[in-house]
């Protein structure tokens, strides 16, 4: 995060003055977790609990869990809850969880993060769509690495300081031609 832009910082700062539910949505490994993480900390409930709940991991125990029991995260108040990977839900979990949501005002009691990949499928867009919509939140869109080249070195830089502080190492740099072959790739995302 510390690459951001400022104006980005500014807005995730806005965000944390509101109550509203967070949206976060990129490209594929594009860090929205972690700037949920980051709201988080810098949050208005940092010293509450923070709950993550993966779709992907959910069996059927695990929904039946989430959606029926009164110890369920969503039952809560003042907690900090991510979602995240609700795209793999089916569309009768997709619905169940929309009037859920709605119905049991859990983004209104929690401060409530959905981190979403970006997807081409429909119905998932338009799930994604009603449940920004019916749940106000507010979106902030992570920025992919192809949109931030101007960030390069200090990406660099920030990779050879960590990857010195694990390795005992003292890399200073890369070479030119490295840089340019960096700066020349087309990143994905």
């Amino acid at each position: 995060l510390t690459l951001f832009h400022n104006e980005d910082f500014a807005r995730l700062q806005a965000i944390n003055r509101s109550s509203n539910p967070v949206f976060l949505t990129g490209e594929p490994n594009c860090y929205k977790s972690k700037v949920a993480k980051y709201l988080y900390l810098t949050g208005p409930l940092h010293t509450k609990p923070l709950i993550l709940i993966d779709c992907t991991a959910l069996d059927t125990n695990g929904w039946q869990f989430l959606m029926t029991n009164e110890h369920s995260p969503l039952t809560e108040s003042a907690l900090t809850v991510l979602i995240k990977n609700l795209s793999c839900l089916d569309e009768t979990k997709r619905t169940a969880f929309l009037n859920y949501v709605q119905v049991n005002l859990c983004c209104k009691r929690n401060r409530v993060y959905f981190v979403h990949t970006k997807t081409e499928d429909p119905e998932c867009r338009h799930f994604i769509s009603q449940l920004v919509q019916k749940t106000y939140c507010q979106v902030f869109e992570v920025p992919p690495l192809a949109d931030r080249k101007d960030k390069l070195d200090a990406y660099i830089s920030v990779f050879l300081s960590r990857n010195n502080q694990i390795t005992g190492e003292q890399v200073t740099g890369i070479e030119p031609a490295a840089r340019k072959a960096l700066q020349a790739y087309h990143w994905p995302h």
